[in-house]
């Protein structure tokens, strides 16, 4: 549910959490001077086998953490879902901003 990510000096690392049917992700900035938009993929497996998938950006402040909030609506096909069984952050970029 969490990944790092780095882009030359700047590092970030994500952390997805369910709350209720949707998601709180923290984006914590861990390296560099600059402020970062880190840009990620959430992918779910639910337990009757069906896969959804959602991207989003956040912009991170230097050392810093700050939360985006992943509402199930962002997910297509999430109401195919009975249950999650799978959470993962993928994909992780970083921009420089």
């Amino acid at each position: 549910m969490a990944l790092p990510g780095c882009n030359l000096q700047h590092e970030a690392y994500v952390e997805c959490v369910g709350v209720d049917t949707d998601f709180n992700c923290t984006v914590e900035h861990k390296k560099g001077g600059s402020a970062i938009e880190a840009c990620w993929d959430v992918t779910v497996a639910c337990v009757n086998g069906t896969k959804t998938k959602a991207s989003t950006c956040h912009t991170v402040q230097p050392k810093s953490k700050s939360t985006k909030f992943m509402p199930v609506k962002d997910f297509p096909g999430a109401d195919k879902c009975d249950k999650a069984q799978t959470v993962q952050v993928e994909n992780l970029k970083l921009n420089i901003k």
